[in-house]
């Protein structure tokens, strides 16, 4: 038993170490630029001044004032305390989410050994650990939505054992996100699929039942009443409405599987229960819900990993491995980590660069000094998460009348927010430049 436990915390810890150091890399090298870390750490940081979860960016957006208006994620309330170290860098949110995804994978290892013993179990856990799809929900920003993947392999730990604790587990999933209802519905669906539909199965399963259909409801009541109430209304309806499943979506959901091996393919009642979040990401009109390298995989990567051992447990150990080297092959080939920024966007993975910016260190001097001026700022992508600590920093012109300016003319999106100030008829010529250097600018209001 000591071996086992040590196989798994170093297996956790290797996968913890590299993602730190990726992540790190990532943030230090001002390559977070798709808004997400910055509207958490912003939040987050609204709610010490009094506000609910207030951001610019889904402001400027979607005029809402909370992050409420766009997703229901109470959760957030108990990641506050962490808001002492996002105040001195957003980047503790990263390590959080890298903590739990590195939980995991120890807990990966405890179902996988438990169920199938220590050499297919340590296999299991490594294909688990080296998949692409869980590195990206890791590299990819900041989401809560993170959380909700250790808690689900707890969820079927404690299903399994007949647990109450699983109730408990459940409801924190659900205030992960308001689509987290489908995770809990497929891995309570999954227990009943495999015990079957008699009278004295189903009776004998009536409270599991029974909360499955609180989590509908509850699902149904965030999307429709909860946020329209903070937002006016749910804004991703529209990705329902005109949808179609092809080539590209298929080809998706092989390489998906591929990197667990197909091995949720061959589990026939695994599959039939993982509908509900397929269905989700399969019937969008947006193309990122079904790409290597985003969040939006948050459940199916555990409850994919959890068919896995069902069928794992039938095969033997030859086929196992050989397997398991396939999938660890096709996670190397869609991983979604890239050294530069690539010539042509692949249409199947969405690469995080992990190569700083030109001119990251006179990027971080200027935002060291721009963090102590007053006013409102407005910036570019890669500089709104470690500025995201002030309430008054934003990345669009309109209906901004900014007192800092801070861009990178090194960078695409530096060159565009000035081109956007321009398109929105601000005077340039009222701001004096405080600093330049290497291609990054700080302008301040003359008045």
């Amino acid at each position: 038993m000591k071996k086992i436990k040590i196989s798994g915390i170093i297996i956790s810890a290797i996968y913890t170490c590299i993602m730190l150091y990726l992540t790190y890399k990532i943030y230090n090298g001002l390559r977070y630029r798709s808004l997400d870390l910055g509207i958490f750490a912003q939040s987050l940081h609204s709610l010490s001044g009094g506000k609910l979860f207030y951001n610019t960016v889904e402001f400027q957006l979607y005029n809402v004032q909370t992050h409420f208006g766009v997703h229901f994620q109470p959760i957030l309330f108990l990641l506050f305390p962490l808001l002492f170290l996002i105040k001195k860098t957003t980047y503790a949110l990263v390590v959080s989410q890298t903590i739990a995804l590195g939980t995991s994978v120890y807990l990966a290892y405890r179902l996988a050994t438990e169920e199938l013993g220590e050499k297919k179990g340590v296999a299991l856990t490594i294909l688990y650990a080296c998949n692409s799809s869980l590195i990206g929900i890791n590299i990819f920003e900041f989401h809560p939505v993170s959380l909700a993947v250790p808690l689900f392999l707890l969820a079927y730990k404690f299903l399994k054992r007949g647990s109450p604790l699983f109730y408990i587990i459940s409801t924190l999933i659900l205030l992960t996100k308001e689509d987290a209802f489908l995770g809990v519905i497929s891995i309570i669906a999954w227990k009943i699929l495999k015990e079957g539909f008699s009278v004295e199965i189903l009776k004998k399963n009536k409270k599991i039942i029974f909360f499955a259909f609180l989590a509908l409801v509850y699902g149904i009541l965030t999307i429709k009443v909860i946020i329209p109430k903070f937002g006016g209304k749910y804004i991703y309806s529209s990705l329902y409405t005109k949808f179609s499943i092809d080539r590209r979506k298929l080809l998706y959901f092989l390489l998906f599987n591929l990197t667990f091996a197909l091995l949720p393919m061959l589990d026939f009642i695994g599959m039939l229960s993982l509908i509900p979040p397929w269905l989700e990401c399969l019937l969008a009109s947006r193309e990122t819900q079904t790409m290597f390298g985003f969040h939006y995989p948050y459940m199916l990567v555990p409850l994919s990993f959890v068919a896995s051992l069902e069928v794992a447990r039938q095969l033997k150990w030859r086929i196992v491995k050989k397997l398991v080297i396939i999938g660890i092959l096709a996670s190397l080939a869609t991983l979604p980590i890239a050294k530069l920024p690539p010539e042509k966007p692949n249409p199947l993975i969405y690469l995080t660069v992990i190569t700083p910016v030109p001119g990251k260190e006179a990027s971080w001097e200027a935002i060291e000094i721009v963090k102590g001026l007053k006013g409102p700022i407005y910036t570019q992508p890669e500089f709104y998460p470690p500025l995201a600590i002030r309430s008054d920093v934003y990345i669009y012109p309109k209906n901004v009348n900014p007192r800092v300016i801070l861009v990178n003319l090194n960078t695409y999106y530096g060159r565009r927010a000035l081109k956007r100030l321009r398109d929105f008829k601000v005077e340039l010529t009222r701001y004096k430049k405080i600093f330049e250097k290497d291609g990054v600018i700080i302008m301040l209001r003359k008045d």
